[in-house]
């Protein structure tokens, strides 16, 4: 999921757009844990969407430090 180049950080048009893939796939992780917990999906299946949005944050985060 995560990418591995290193951002130019006077790029923001790529800088942007690593931005706006991270929080979509966060947003995506986070509604399909909620509708797992809807339909009664198991604590594991649940918790490993929480950790893989969890993972997504702190590369979000690293992204915006630089």
């Amino acid at each position: 999921m995560a990418s591995t180049h290193v951002l130019d950080p006077h790029d923001t048009q790529l800088f942007s757009r690593e931005v706006d893939d991270l929080l979509l796939q966060i947003r995506g992780l986070v509604l399909v844990q909620d509708v797992l917990a809807e339909r009664g999906a198991s604590p594991a299946e649940i918790r490993a969407h929480s950790e893989a949005a969890q993972r997504l944050r702190r590369r979000l985060a690293e992204l915006i430090r630089g």
